[in-house]
């Protein structure tokens, strides 16, 4: 049988360590203090292949600290003259009456002040009344969008209170703007029109042709001449309007009477023209001419001439000429 041999008992001595002695005093260090020393050359400081080992040591930082606090004391006597005693004064900022350099009359501050109105509370207005009659009809968008017409003020005239015709005037034709009209008369099928700086006929179709360049004064027809006054001076033509001769016989035929029943007036809607028969019920309306939504200038009255063997109604506005035809026709 084998018996394993027992350890050694530990004792005091093998746990005593080197402690500093109790009075403060340090042993003398085994390295030269010289060791330590630094070039004077402030230079060398910044520069790490001077520096070498000592960099890594931390010698650097604590000479550059001690060289920084070297001579702190004697700073304390140099001479910086005399200084102004500086008065600090503690009293309240935001004190009243307190506004360095603000003249006090310019400080017009209200004393309350309103705030802005957010519009919290909703409008102020009643709300309008919805009348059901002033909705457009379920079925007013099925031939599209509404039209522009339909979109302006109506105007206070006599002719927004006229009945309209059971049966409306039919359109043939339409010529372009021809400028403000001055005169119409009816020869050999054609209407002969004074409009702008210029005479024009125009056909049962709306074909129009230039009659004579210049400002026209009165127009006229006897038989198949065309009777035209051009600065006072009248004119015929018996080639329709190709040449035009002097011929002062023919002035009895210049601006014939207007249709007694037909007249143009201001429509109901601002900016319209309507024109108007009378009958033995009274006046109807028996064609409307819409307004131009990009002419904000007043409708200028039209004119209007009829034939009364084929029933052609000519309608002459500054937007141009439109040929009518009466139902009855």
């Amino acid at each position: 049988m084998s018996v394993n041999p027992r350890p050694a008992r530990e004792t005091d001595d093998d746990h005593d360590l080197e402690l500093p002695p109790l009075d403060g005093e340090e042993e003398e260090r085994e390295h030269d203090p010289d060791d330590l020393a630094i070039d004077d050359d402030p230079a060398d400081l910044y520069d790490d292949a001077e520096a070498g080992d000592d960099l890594a040591a931390g010698a650097l930082g604590d000479v550059a600290e001690e060289r920084r606090l070297d001579g702190a004391e004697s700073d304390a006597a140099l001479d910086v003259g005399e200084t102004d005693d500086i008065t600090v004064d503690e009293g309240d900022p935001l004190a009243e009456g307190d506004t360095p350099g603000i003249p006090e009359e310019e400080l017009d501050v209200a004393e309350t002040v309103e705030p802005a109105d957010a519009g919290d509370e909703g409008p102020t207005a009643p709300d309008e009344e919805l009348r059901a009659e002033d909705l457009p009809a379920l079925d007013a968008d099925d031939d599209g969008l509404f039209e522009e017409t339909d979109l302006l003020e109506p105007v206070d005239d006599g002719a927004a209170e006229l009945p309209r015709a059971a049966r409306f005037y039919e359109r043939l034709g339409e010529t372009r703007p021809l400028g403000e009209p001055h005169a119409i008369a009816l020869t050999g099928g054609v209407a002969l029109v004074a409009a702008g700086e210029s005479l024009w006929s125009v056909s049962a179709a709306g074909e129009i042709v230039g009659a004579w360049a210049g400002p026209c004064d009165a127009v006229g027809a006897r038989d198949d001449v065309w009777v035209a006054s051009f600065a006072g001076q009248v004119r015929g033509s018996r080639d329709q309007g190709r040449t035009w001769a002097a011929d002062p016989s023919l002035t009895s035929a210049l601006a014939p009477p207007p249709p007694p029943d037909l007249s143009v007036r201001p429509g109901a809607i601002e900016g319209s023209l309507v024109l108007v028969e009378r009958g033995p019920e009274g006046d109807r309306i028996v064609y409307e001419l819409g307004a131009d939504p990009e002419d904000d200038a007043p409708p200028v009255p039209g004119l209007v001439a009829r034939d009364a063997a084929s029933g052609t109604v000519w309608l002459v506005t500054p937007r141009g000429v439109v040929v009518l035809r009466t139902p009855s026709a």
